[in-house]
């Protein structure tokens, strides 16, 4: 008898923002080994294609998609398969105390962190 696996993926198929470094990579390598079918997303098409390379398993694809481009974020929903799952994983910082942080830094953040997540 198999033991129960409440963290098995296979099967799944799960969209990863943010997967071409950091937690969002290895969440990516991770979901993989537990037997997700990928798609994984970010701003750095060499990144993303260095995640891909550790995947595990088949079937992943990768999508060079910036949160803050509403237009290649309407590219990339519309091309998404049927998903199981959604990792929302993409997100940036500013460093600056809140009193100099512009409002061009802070626009940059609540995209990618907030607006960008909220319609993928």
């Amino acid at each position: 008898m198999i033991p129960y696996n409440p963290f098995q993926l296979t099967g799944k198929k799960i969209l990863i923002t943010g997967a071409s470094s950091g937690i969002g990579r290895a969440t990516a390598i991770e979901a993989s080994k537990m037997g997700a079918e990928l798609v994984i997303s970010g701003r750095n098409r060499q990144g993303l294609e260095n995640t891909l390379s550790q995947l595990s398993g088949f079937g992943h694809t990768s999508v060079v998609c910036d949160l803050q481009d509403s237009m290649a974020m309407s590219a990339l929903v519309s091309e998404l398969p049927e998903l199981d799952g959604l990792v929302n994983n993409a997100g940036i910082s500013k460093f600056a105390t809140l009193g100099h942080l512009n409002e061009e830094q802070f626009m940059d953040v609540l995209q990618t962190n907030t607006v960008g997540p909220y319609f993928c």
